[in-house]
């Protein structure tokens, strides 16, 4: 998986792409820190560009969001398409983490 980020409009967006498994989980939550040290206090996961997501995967994602939590901070999951969608809807964390069609989306919502 590559991950690469950067920051939009004072949005710290994380673009992780190919396959969200157990192999690639570690590295996209080594980043939470670097999402927690941004000054704004909402950070994005574009998944646009992730292919699967596996039990581990959503272990990442969840993780994610309960460390920038500590910090006061929300992350948003943007552009989930085809089978990560259907996770996210299926275990209903889309229910509990802000969850967008596209970055625009969240931006507008959320005032940004």
């Amino acid at each position: 998986m590559e991950i690469h980020s950067e920051t939009v409009d004072g949005i710290f967006v994380v673009y992780p792409r190919g396959p969200l498994d157990a192999d690639a989980a570690p590295r996209l939550t080594e980043v939470s820190a670097r999402m927690a040290a941004h000054e704004g206090d909402c950070a994005a996961i574009d998944l646009s560009s992730v292919s699967f997501v596996d039990s581990t995967g959503i272990g990442a994602l969840v993780s994610i969001h309960k460390q920038l939590k500590n910090f006061d901070k929300t992350v948003c999951f943007v552009g989930a398409k085809g089978q990560p969608a259907d996770m996210l809807s299926f275990l209903r964390i889309d229910q509990v983490i802000p969850t967008y069609p596209a970055l625009a989306d969240m931006r507008r919502d959320r005032g940004v």
